[in-house]
Parts: structure tokens; C-alpha cells; sequence
């Protein structure tokens, strides 16, 4: 299969998901006022599941990569600020979603 009929296959694909997603739409939004709480709350606990994983995990990294440093007396400042930018990510991506859930829930 040559290039343009992937970029051919991948755009049709684009187009039909997008139709796919946004036929409902509307049908949805007028038949009840609160079709987005689902949705929601659905998307509250994911973020709420993630960053009770995601925080000890990057906590237990981290103490780890100062273990392993120390003991091979090598601290690489760029896999260091690797896993800050990740707790910052964890930190910030929770917030973020519930602003962005509650865009389409007004």
C-alpha cells in the first residue's frame, strides 16, 4: 500500500469518526438537559482512580532513581526533571479535566 492511499485510508477514517461522533450530538442535547452527568461522573472518577495510582507510583520512582543515583553516584538532572514535569502533569491533569467536563455540562 502506497503512501497516498494511507493518507487517503487514515482520512477517510478521520471523516467518518467524526461524523460518527457528531451525529448524536444534538439529538442527545435536546431530548435531555442532563446528558452529560454521566459522562462526568464517569470522567471525575477516572481522573480521581489515576491520581491515586499515578502519585504513589511516581513517588516510589523517584525514590527509587535518588537510591539508584546515589549508588552509581551518576545523577542525570534531565531524567530528574523528567519525573518532576510527570508529577506536575499528574497534578495538574485532574483540575484540568473537571474544568474541561464542566465546559460541556453549562
Amino acid at each position: 500500500m502506497n503512501l497516498s492511499r494511507r493518507v487517503l485510508a487514515v482520512a477517510s477514517l478521520a471523516v467518518l469518526a467524526g461524523v460518527v461522533i457528531a451525529w448524536p450530538g444534538p439529538a442527545v442535547a435536546d431530548s435531555a438537559s442532563d446528558w452529560i452527568k454521566p459522562a462526568s461522573e464517569g470522567a471525575n472518577s477516572l481522573t480521581d482512580s489515576l491520581v491515586t495510582i499515578g502519585a504513589p507510583i511516581l513517588g516510589l520512582g523517584i525514590a527509587g532513581y535518588g537510591v539508584w543515583s546515589t549508588i552509581t553516584n551518576n545523577l542525570d538532572f534531565r531524567r530528574l526533571v523528567m519525573f518532576l514535569m510527570g508529577g506536575a502533569l499528574i497534578g495538574v491533569g485532574k483540575p484540568f479535566a473537571t474544568w474541561f467536563m464542566g465546559l460541556f455540562g453549562s
